[in-house]
């Protein structure tokens, strides 16, 4: 999106405005002092179209609120994996605390769904950086083998694949890359599949 908003309003090549972006929002997602309208906010400066920063925040607000709309996919895959006993924990490489992405959740009505959730923020590193992986199985005592990731994007997806976790890729279709390492067991149509596939790997484990 906010590529799309901007690549009318700059001469710079597309790379050169994503490179910018990333930087920044990195710097949001990893230091604590340091949140995603700063960010975006330096982004703009840093592109020379400052004038336009309060109007995309107003058309970032909107879809902001559209995305926090209740998915009865996502809700029944978590009811699901809650009443089967399996655990689920969430990474987000959000700008804010954990603290804060668990008020988020619990507006959302789907806090009570997840076991737990991990900011980069506290982390101090982005999915899919090994940091990320390895400070949630340590926190909270997860093997490897027994423990599966879900995702849409490329990066994250592949990155955890290469640190030899088992994926699972849905809504990837849109995304970026070639999805053709997972295997097509592993990938979803809908978010609900993930728990037969997963209780049918748990109980292969037990």
């Amino acid at each position: 999106m906010f590529y799309e908003y901007v690549k009318d309003k700059t001469t710079k090549s597309k790379d050169e405005i994503m490179e910018l972006y990333n930087q920044y929002r990195a710097r949001s997602f990893t230091e604590k002092d340091y949140n995603y309208e700063e960010a975006i906010r330096d982004t703009f400066l840093g592109l020379g179209i400052e004038k336009h920063y309060d109007d995309f925040l107003r058309l970032n607000q909107v879809e902001q609120r559209k995305i926090e709309v209740k998915n009865n996919g996502v809700i029944k895959m978590l009811s699901e994996l809650k009443h089967k006993g399996i655990p689920v924990y969430v990474l987000t490489d959000f700008d804010e605390p954990t603290d804060y992405v668990r008020k988020i959740f619990s507006r959302l009505g789907l806090l009570d769904l997840v076991t737990d959730i991990v900011s980069s923020k506290d982390v101090g590193h982005m999915k899919p950086s090994p940091e990320v992986f390895d400070y949630t199985l340590r926190r909270y005592g997860l093997k490897k083998e027994d423990t599966a990731f879900l995702g849409h994007s490329y990066d994250e997806v592949k990155g955890a694949h290469d640190l030899w976790f088992k994926t699972f890729a849905c809504f990837y279709e849109n995304e970026e890359g070639d999805f053709s390492f997972v295997p097509s067991e592993q990938k979803l149509s809908r978010l609900e599949e993930l728990v037969g596939k997963v209780i049918g790997t748990s109980n292969d484990n037990n």
